[in-house]
């Protein structure tokens, strides 16, 4: 079996971290509108993070799951919002403040993972406090 990390190498002790969760996995907790969203569908404070990575750490970025053993509940879900939607039926957790969500490529369209899916993309949304990021990000990528 593989370390999950370098800060994190296989041993028989646990890894302990005295700020709480371990950073590795903090690091992979959502951030900013996504884990106001999770956070309200779940009733839990914004910074419960160990939650939080719980309950959305089936699909999260790079080859490492957290599968909860005793899951929450239904997740509250406002089906009269689109965004509401795609950001709590997957699941899934991504970090970083913009808005994104995981994403799978059907043809030529793009659309939300389900629960039961793992996403091939991510699909960056605009955000309200950074009308310019889409366009920057672009940029940047096509000067790399």
């Amino acid at each position: 079996m593989p370390a999950i990390s370098y800060t994190l190498p296989l041993r028989a002790e646990p890894h302990l971290s005295e700020y709480g969760l371990h950073p590795f996995f903090d690091n992979l907790c959502a951030e900013g509108w996504l884990k106001d969203v999770q956070a309200r569908a779940l009733g839990l404070r914004r910074d419960d993070r160990f939650p939080l990575l719980l309950a959305f750490g089936t699909d999260l970025s790079g080859a490492v799951s957290i599968i909860d053993p005793d899951p929450a509940g239904d997740i509250k879900i406002d089906h009269n919002d689109p965004e509401n939607i795609a950001a709590l039926s997957s699941r899934a957790s991504l970090s970083g403040v913009q808005p994104k969500l995981g994403a799978i490529k059907e043809g030529r369209v793009f659309r939300p993972v389900g629960r039961s899916e793992r996403a091939t993309y991510i699909a960056k949304l605009p955000s309200p406090t950074l009308p310019d990021i889409l366009g920057l990000e672009y940029i940047t990528t096509q000067a790399c």
